[in-house]
């Protein structure tokens, strides 16, 4: 029951989302760096958050033959509800999840994969200083003109994606990056996801600025997805991943650099 309602509000929030609201592209806007490339880097919590978040407009955009994708997670998961189900030790599902992830950056065509060593849950106490010093780093190493993170929100609520969102636009602010997008949901969906998220953190959502349409792309981002197996066939992952993979549009708030 509680899947069809979200099925319905999804459907329902797409809709009305369409009055008012202008499609775009993540590379509007942006010079290609001294190389003539156009560099993006993908800063998520988990495997898998690089596909569920805005993954179809990150394929769109490697269509252009300047761009070229890092991909930066920033934990080795134990925690996946698929140990129990696949009777795995957490070593074992961390390097499974590293190894999706791997296949799922071949179907983007990604440059590179960076993990960083973080175990799941931990984020919000490492340090934010240590982390913004660390995904800084990697930003001014891959030369990212494009920075993709969480929203403050997390979407899920998830407590290592609100810590993930907190550090990498920090980092983004203090480097030479041109633009930082934020994968969110219109206003009326994302008032039907906080009933539904499990984690009790704080943040704001991102009030989108545009979407992307998805529908050039949307097989290959349901291969991406699906290259997470033990996520989407053996935690509920999968199904809000199935529901989510009902949109024809991504939606995203545009952070540009000030400095």
């Amino acid at each position: 029951m509680r899947k069809t309602l979200l099925a319905m509000g999804i459907l329902l929030a797409a809709l009305t989302a369409r009055a008012g609201m202008p499609e775009g592209s993540l590379l509007e806007g942006v010079t290609p760096g001294a190389d003539g490339r156009i560099d993006i880097l993908e800063v998520f919590a988990h495997q898998d958050d690089e596909s569920i978040y805005g993954g179809g407009a990150v394929l769109l955009a490697m269509k252009d033959p300047r761009v070229r994708l890092h991909i930066l997670c920033m934990t080795f998961d134990q925690t996946s509800d698929a140990i129990k189900a696949l009777g795995l030790t957490p070593d074992q599902s961390g390097n499974i999840r590293v190894k999706e992830l791997d296949a799922a950056a071949t179907v983007y065509g990604a440059a590179e994969v960076i993990q960083f060593p973080y175990p799941s849950r931990t984020l919000p106490n490492v340090g934010d200083e240590k982390l913004i010093s660390e995904i800084l780093g990697v930003i001014e190493k891959t030369g990212a003109e494009i920075v993709i993170t969480h929203d403050p929100a997390g979407i899920t609520g998830h407590w290592d994606h609100v810590a993930c969102s907190r550090v990498a636009t920090e980092a983004f602010k203090r480097s030479s990056a041109q633009v930082l997008y934020y994968p969110t949901l219109p206003v009326p969906l994302y008032k039907i996801a906080l009933q539904f998220k499990t984690y009790r953190t704080k943040g704001e959502p991102a009030v989108p600025d545009f979407r992307v349409n998805l529908r050039e792309v949307k097989k290959l981002k349901r291969l991406a997805c699906y290259e997470h197996a033990s996520q989407m066939f053996y935690t509920s992952v999968g199904q809000t991943t199935d529901l989510l993979l009902l949109m024809n549009h991504e939606y995203f708030a545009r952070v540009p650099n000030r400095q």
